[in-house]
C-alpha cells in the first residue's frame, strides 16, 4: 500500500476510568498515569530501538492519549517481511504486558484491556494511520473484562510463524482462550499477567482482584466474574507446564526471509546454503 509500511500496533485503555474522580483524587490519578507513561517511555528506549528484545532492527513507540496507551513496533528498512511482523508481536506484547503490570502496581491498581493487531500502518509525530491502526482501535475496547487480546489478523500472523522463532509468544506471554467480549466471545490469544511463570502469581491475582473494588454494579460483577474464569485458566496452564503442548521449532521457508537474512547466511554457510531451505509451493499472502 502506497505511503504505509508494515507494522504492529497495540490499543489499551483503563477499565473503570469514567468516574474515578469519584473514588480517588485527581492529583493521585495524574501521579499514576505519569508512571504509566514513564514506564511505557522507558520501555520504547531512547532510541525507539526497545529494551526488551535484543534487536536495534525495530522502531518502538509508546503515546498516551488521556486513559489509551497505544504501543506500535516496525520494522525498520525498506524489505520488511511478514515474517518480521511476529517479532514485532513479541516486542510489543511484551512492552504491552510491563505496562498492564505497573498499572495493577501500587496503592491505586488499574486495570487495562486492549487489543493488538498488525498490518500496513504509518507513524508521523501524533499521527497513526492505517489498517492496522484502524483495526486496533475497533477491537481494544470489546473486551468484557480486564484482557489484553490478538486479533484475528495478528493470531493468523502468529501461527503462521511462531514455530520459526524460538522466542514464543505463547504461553509465556499469551495463551489460548476464548475471551469474551461484549458480544460473544473469540478464541485467541490473551495476555497471562506473567502467571504461568511468575513467582508471584498469588500476589497479582490478588491485585487484580482488588483493582475491581467493592460495591460493583451488575456489569462489572460480569466482568469480574470473566476476569475469575481467565484467571483459573492461567493457574491450569501453570500447573501442566508453560511448554507441554508446544510445537517445535522448524525452519523458515527462504521465501519468508528478509534480504539481508539470505545475504547472511550465505555469507556465513557457504553459497549453497539457500539448498537446505524449505520453499514454499505457492506465494504468502496474509495481510
Amino acid at each position: 500500500m502506497t505511503g504505509l509500511q508494515l507494522g504492529c500496533v497495540a490499543f489499551l485503555d483503563i477499565l473503570g476510568f469514567k468516574g474515578i474522580w469519584n473514588r480517588e483524587k485527581a492529583g493521585a490519578v495524574l501521579d499514576k498515569m505519569r508512571q504509566i507513561k514513564r514506564t511505557g517511555k522507558g520501555l520504547q528506549g531512547s532510541d525507539r530501538s526497545g529494551v526488551l528484545v535484543s534487536d536495534d532492527g525495530f522502531d518502538h513507540r509508546v503515546k498516551c492519549v488521556s486513559d489509551t496507551i497505544l504501543v506500535s513496533v516496525v520494522p525498520r528498512g525498506r524489505r520488511c517481511k511478514e515474517r518480521m511482523l511476529y517479532k514485532a508481536m513479541f516486542s510489543t506484547a511484551w512492552i504491552a504486558g510491563w505496562i498492564i503490570r505497573e498499572a495493577l502496581d501500587g496503592a491505586m491498581p488499574l486495570l487495562l484491556r486492549g487489543c493488538m493487531s498488525v498490518g500496513w500502518l504509518r507513524l508521523e509525530g501524533d499521527f497513526m494511520i492505517g489498517p492496522a491502526v484502524d483495526d486496533a482501535a475497533g477491537l481494544f475496547e470489546e473486551a468484557d473484562g480486564p484482557f489484553f487480546w490478538m486479533s484475528p489478523t495478528a493470531l493468523t500472523l502468529n501461527d503462521e510463524f511462531a514455530e520459526t522463532f524460538h522466542d514464543r509468544i505463547e504461553p509465556g506471554l499469551m495463551v489460548r482462550y476464548p475471551v469474551p467480549l461484549k458480544r460473544g466471545k473469540i478464541e485467541t490469544l490473551v495476555h497471562t499477567y506473567f502467571g504461568v511463570r511468575s513467582k508471584h502469581w498469588p500476589q497479582t491475582r490478588l491485585r487484580i482482584k482488588n483493582a475491581f473494588g467493592e460495591n460493583l454494579d451488575r456489569r462489572v460483577r460480569k466482568k469480574l466474574a470473566n476476569a475469575d474464569a481467565f484467571l483459573d485458566h492461567i493457574e491450569e496452564v501453570a500447573q501442566v507446564g508453560t511448554r507441554d503442548g508446544q510445537a517445535g521449532f522448524r525452519m523458515p521457508y527462504w521465501d519468508d526471509l528478509t534480504f539481508s537474512q539470505r545475504l547472511q547466511i550465505l555469507k556465513h554457510s557457504g553459497f549453497d546454503a539457500d539448498s537446505k531451505f524449505p520453499r514454499r509451493s505457492e506465494p504468502l499472502k496474509l495481510l
